[in-house]
């Protein structure tokens, strides 16, 4: 049997013609992981936004065979209009990217709309091609204008996603260490760099590892400081945006770097840019209250600290006022 990845595309009614791939897809293939849906924008046209997702299937067809056979018959099925632009708008198109391990799109590490999708049906794979594209896709998705539609996973056929399950509270089991990490915490709040400056580091740093705890809290504290909602909205996408500083714009990219350093490194033109707009203490304490929230965010996450309960006013507020 053949494990295969296909991504499917549409952004033309796109919700009902993916719909439609899956359903006919399942009917002759094993589906054995399907990806989040991902929309972007058209890329060389104005068309509506796509949405794409991933399938990994088995199947004992070649992949020649399933291309020029199912898949090429699939698309016709569901009004696929092929034309010598590549960019057209379309109901459906059926790619294969990788089979048994072999990437066949070359373009898998250079899209975040193929990228992202496939990384997520591949994310329990223990193979290098796994591990280097997880990294590859979380560095496309902080420089790409995409994002992942929840709200359409069950409409596609994917099963609903639960809230998790609260683990233990950790701050309760080893309190001497959280309260060591609480001190580091406390030292970037006292280092005289600015809170509002601080508050846009770790709802970015939150926004890139998934701590919703953490941006539950830190959106939150950025409105009691008077941080408008347009500038919170749009902090995901700050390299499109108009509203934020050269200085804020430095710091999000250092944000990002130092978040996802395993992925690339942190590059000499950036830091150059740090010492325009910060002394070499300020860049350091910066650099401190990006791992200190990288710390926060993880101990949350991996053991389910439950969003949305933290409110402003509380006592940890206070302690960091």
């Amino acid at each position: 049997m053949n494990r295969i990845t296909l991504l499917l595309g549409s952004n033309i009614d796109a919700p009902y013609h993916i719909a439609q791939a899956i359903e006919r897809l399942s009917d002759r293939l094993t589906i054995r992981a399907r990806s989040s849906v991902w929309e972007s924008e058209a890329v060389g046209s104005s068309g509506p936004p796509y949405l794409n997702v991933a399938l990994l299937v088995e199947t004992a067809l070649s992949p020649l065979s399933l291309k020029r056979t199912l898949l090429s018959d699939l698309e016709q099925e569901l009004g696929r209009v092929r034309s010598d632009d590549k960019y057209a708008d379309r109901t459906i198109d059926i790619d294969l990217i990788t089979v048994d391990g072999a990437v066949i799109d070359t373009e898998l590490f250079e899209r975040a709309h193929i990228a992202l999708p496939i990384a997520e049906v591949l994310k329990n794979q223990e193979s290098e091609l796994a591990t280097s594209l997880t990294q590859r896709a979380r560095a496309l998705e902080q420089r790409t204008m995409i994002r992942r539609r929840d709200n359409l996973f069950a409409l596609l056929g994917g099963n609903t996603m639960h809230t998790l399950q609260k683990r233990l509270v950790y701050d309760e089991t080893a309190p001497d260490a959280v309260s060591i990490f609480a001190k580091l915490e406390g030292y970037v709040i006292k280092s005289g760099l600015e809170r509002d400056l601080l508050e846009l580091v770790k709802i970015r740093a939150s926004q890139i590892n998934g701590c919703a705890f953490c941006l539950d809290m830190h959106t939150k504290d950025a409105r009691e400081r008077g941080e408008s909602e347009q500038r919170l909205y749009g902090l995901s996408a700050w390299r499109e945006a108009p509203y934020y500083t050269d200085r804020e714009r430095a710091t999000l990219a250092w944000t990002e770097a130092v978040t996802t350093i395993s992925g690339h490194e942190v590059t000499d033109e950036l830091y150059t840019e740090m010492r325009r707009h910060f002394t070499e203490k300020q860049l350091v304490d910066l650099t401190w209250a990006v791992v200190t929230i990288n710390g926060w965010n993880r101990m949350a996450i991996a053991f389910h600290k439950e969003a949305g309960t933290y409110m402003p006013d509380s006592p940890v507020a206070k302690k960091s006022t």
